[in-house]
């Protein structure tokens, strides 16, 4: 849907941005291959509510929008309506993104103002202080931050905006459309300046030095469907799994998890060990949930496939702990089964995980053992953090002991030994610095 006609400005509302999460996106003159964004990404980032407020750069890419649906229907930018809202000077056109975020941010889904290369006084203060205001007082909106347009002749108090606008928004993770950055370059990716490093705009872009010509148009159309692709949870380097929690559950399954990584977009499937996982949520591009299912003990890889397909692995990231079952508890004489200071040296470094053998030593603990009672002590520590036990070949997210820089503490505990017969417990340092480690073992469960 569009309205109207006028001359260099624009400003897009896109509230509720599903899946964007608050992650920077920045979209310039190496997001201008249409033919990039999988079909998986076109349908989320056609839903999306759009406002742009434009003048007439804002009509060449409305222009350019329609071209691109009229050469491939599945290009549908129906739901992105522009408005001509004309030219009434930069601080004007900053404050009427304020004044449409009050009065209108309910009825669309993002929030951005965008000059036009007549701007060149603009105060980037001022922009960057009423972006901030418009953010924090619409904290479910997504809101675009823009670059000057250019001309095919430089304009230094221009180039000084652009360049304060994309140091601010790369370095504070916002979302970016570097128009400027678009207009010049070339297709072959090459950059024109002046001779003082000042961006033109290439003479294929325009029609009249200033305003976009066809080819223009459907280049800077082409990169709005890059960054709409991006708001609708679209990740172009793929999907990433960074993180799973609980890090732990019992073999039946039936664990609720909450699986952390990037490029989750509907239709996201989830394995744990092989198994799929069921009940698989997905509450942005940054973030699924999901449950497992049954498996045998032992350490499994957990993978997230994305329609394409692609798939992305977090390997030996989830254990599968055996049930309870009833044992008895036999005492030994306390004995050094662990110092990271003399035998098993060097410290357990910052976040490191170190596997120590609990079986078949000379503190004899029987290869039969499925626990032991150890007293636990950290000394040295260089920084705050909290040690965690688990078996071997597991994890958990449960800290044992913790610890300030510089204390020297300990504690009792009862640790799962490897449920794959290696008779092992490991040892997770969670901290910034290192810390030495002393287990002392005084019983064992069979």
């Amino acid at each position: 849907m569009k309205t109207g006609a006028g001359t260099c400005v624009a400003l897009a509302l896109l509230a509720g941005a599903t899946g964007a999460g608050a992650q920077g996106i920045v979209v310039d003159h190496a997001s201008t291959a249409l033919a990039s964004i999988p079909d998986a990404a076109l349908a989320p980032a056609a839903s999306l509510r759009l406002l742009l407020r434009h003048a007439s750069v804002g009509g060449n890419i409305d222009g350019g929008l329609d071209a691109l649906q009229g050469q491939n229907a599945k290009y549908d930018r129906s739901r992105w309506t522009f408005e001509s809202r004309g030219n009434p000077g930069w601080q004007a056109k900053v404050d009427d993104l304020v004044a449409q975020a009050a009065a209108r941010a309910s009825s669309f889904d993002v929030l951005t103002m965008k000059f036009c290369y007549i701007d060149s006084d603009a105060s980037f203060t001022y922009y960057r202080d009423k972006m901030l205001e418009v953010e924090t007082g619409h904290p479910t909106k997504r809101f675009v931050w823009w670059t000057m347009p250019i001309e095919t002749s430089s304009n230094a108090a221009r180039q000084t905006f652009n360049d304060q606008v994309r140091a601010y928004a790369r370095a504070n993770g916002k979302v970016l459309f570097d128009i400027a950055d678009v207009e010049a370059y070339n297709a072959a990716g090459q950059k024109r300046t002046d001779a003082y490093g000042r961006e033109i705009m290439w003479p294929e872009w325009t029609s009249d030095g200033g305003h976009l010509s066809s080819a223009g148009a459907q280049r800077v159309a082409s990169a709005w469907w890059w960054l709409m692709a991006r708001l609708g949870g679209w990740n172009p380097n793929g999907v990433q799994v960074t993180s799973i929690s609980p890090v732990a559950g019992p073999i039946t399954g039936g664990t609720t998890v909450t699986i952390g990584g990037s490029g989750f977009v509907a239709g996201a499937t989830v394995t744990i060990g092989g198994v799929a996982a069921t009940d698989v949520v997905v509450s942005g591009s940054t973030a699924l949930t999901a449950v497992t299912g049954a498996h045998a003990t032992g350490l499994a890889d957990v993978t997230v496939t994305i329609p394409g397909p692609q798939s992305a692995t977090l390997a030996q990231s989830f254990f599968f702990a055996p049930l309870p079952t009833p044992t008895d508890y036999y005492t030994l004489t306390p004995c050094r089964l662990v110092d990271t200071r003399v035998a098993e040296a060097p410290a357990l470094a910052a976040d490191e995980r170190r596997v120590f053998a609990a079986t078949g030593g000379t503190c004899g603990v029987p290869s039969t053992a499925t626990a032991i009672a150890v007293n636990l002590t950290v000394t040295g520590a260089a920084a705050s953090g909290h040690i965690r036990l688990a078996p071997g070949n597991g994890l958990t997210d449960l800290g044992a002991l913790n610890f300030s820089a510089g204390q020297t503490r300990a504690n009792n505990a009862v640790v799962l030994l490897a449920t794959d017969a290696t008779g092992g417990v490991s040892a997770t340092n969670r901290s910034a610095g290192a810390v030495h480690l002393i287990l002392d073992v005084s019983g064992y469960f069979e």
